[in-house]
């Protein structure tokens, strides 16, 4: 055992010193992780993604200059308890490349835009000019600079303190740099990998997407849902796929809600992810489809032969919070095309009872030999006795480098 956590410990610090060469990786928390992604969502929607089939990219900046996102991510600037979402852009009304800083008020529960740093490319005729986020310690930045093969002419500095952002007069010394673009007036290259759907933009959104579904407080009662009420969710689930984007909001009827309900434009149902009750046998339901992993619907368990009733179904989204799912269910309560809730709630299906040590079957059953109270002890004494061998092995191996 010494010698494993020695192991442990000459790794650990191996490790850690290799590690501090590397970017730092700064994780959003569970409040703020689905307000971030609704906004990064709008960006992308308005401007689009800039993508390439090669990782780096290359694209000539004629007309018009690309334009979308280039690349997103999370920089805790200050390091307080609410990190910053940054977002790299290349605008091609504005012939510019962007930088926009968005910071999370917890008073308003939202997200508020501080700071934009702009870059046109029509003057860089002669030099490059270069995005890249920075770090120096604990401290983050973001870093601008314009250069030709000789020499660097331009070297700018931001962060943010408090909430507000800043650029530096002087900058704060040898910065460790991840780049992430850079542009001239007639060439554009990413620094991440933009192949694909911009595959550096992908993982980041994910990692957002995975953020939020993990934070839900509300019980997680999958493991609880008896066999035949778990096929009448499945089913349920599969017309919620193939329906697409659906809201009972939507109908003003009883007749035209279940005549909506036969339409299929949507995807095609894998499987139920988790079912999270929310109260009055209302169920926040996440699955998967050919097209997404996140995909929800809201559903109200009834007592007819379908179970489960369809009320909201959203496709490739991002996790609803706490929050929202509070809201939700308030809103759709209020339905007057809500069927009837179960009269009974169902009951945790019946488990196999078994012995298990470290997740395998007890194959073997020893009776108790040693009373608990002199086990203590022994444990004491051995202890004990590694620590004095330990000392001694350490005074032997200093007197013996002492006589060579």
């Amino acid at each position: 055992m010494v010698c494993f956590i020695c192991s442990l410990l000459i790794l650990f610090l191996n490790t850690s010193i290799f590690a501090a060469q590397e970017q730092p990786v700064d994780k959003p928390n569970a409040g703020l992780a689905a307000v971030y992604g609704y906004v990064l969502n709008d960006y992308i929607n308005l401007m689009g993604v800039v993508s390439d089939e090669h990782p780096a990219g290359f694209m000539e900046n004629d007309t018009p200059y690309p334009n979308g996102i280039v690349y997103a991510d999370i920089i805790n600037f200050d390091n307080n308890d609410y990190p910053y979402l940054v977002i790299f852009t290349s605008d091609a009304k504005r012939g510019c490349a962007s930088c926009h800083i968005w910071s999370y008020s917890s008073k308003y529960d939202r997200a508020e835009k501080i700071g934009e740093i702009v870059k046109r490319y029509a003057p860089l005729t002669k030099t490059r000019g270069a995005f890249a986020l920075g770090w120096l310690g604990e401290r983050r930045y973001i870093t601008y600079k314009e250069f030709d093969e000789t020499e660097t002419h331009k070297s700018e500095c931001y962060t943010v303190i408090n909430g507000e952002a800043f650029q530096y007069v002087e900058g704060p010394g040898a910065v460790n740099e991840a780049a992430v673009m850079n542009f001239t007036a007639s060439t554009f290259f990413s620094d991440v990998n933009i192949s694909g759907y911009n595959q550096a933009l992908t993982d980041f959104f994910n990692k957002l997407k995975d953020t939020s579904a993990a934070c839900v407080t509300y019980s997680d009662v999958t493991d609880n849902i008896s066999r035949e009420d778990m096929s009448a969710l499945e089913a349920s689930s599969l017309t919620a796929a193939a329906l697409g984007n659906f809201d009972i909001f939507d109908y003003a009827s009883m007749e035209e809600y279940e005549s909506a309900l036969s339409q299929r434009n949507g995807a095609v149902f894998y499987s139920v992810s988790s079912v999270h009750d929310l109260g009055d046998e209302m169920y926040y339901v996440r699955f998967a489809t050919d097209q997404s992993f996140y995909n929800y619907a809201l559903m109200r368990r009834t007592d007819r032969s379908e179970r489960y009733q369809i009320l909201k179904v959203r496709l490739d989204c991002i996790p609803l919070s706490d929050r929202e799912l509070s809201a939700l269910k308030r809103d759709y309560t209020k339905s007057n095309l809500l069927y009837k809730k179960a009269s009974v709630s169902y009951a945790a299906p019946e488990r196999e009872q078994s012995t298990k040590l470290f997740g395998l079957p007890k194959l073997f059953s020893f009776p108790r030999l040693i009373d608990s109270g002199i086990s203590r002890i022994a444990v004491f004494a051995v202890a004990a006795l590694t620590v004095l061998l330990v000392t001694g092995l350490w005074v032997f191996m200093y007197e013996d480098s002492d006589n060579k």
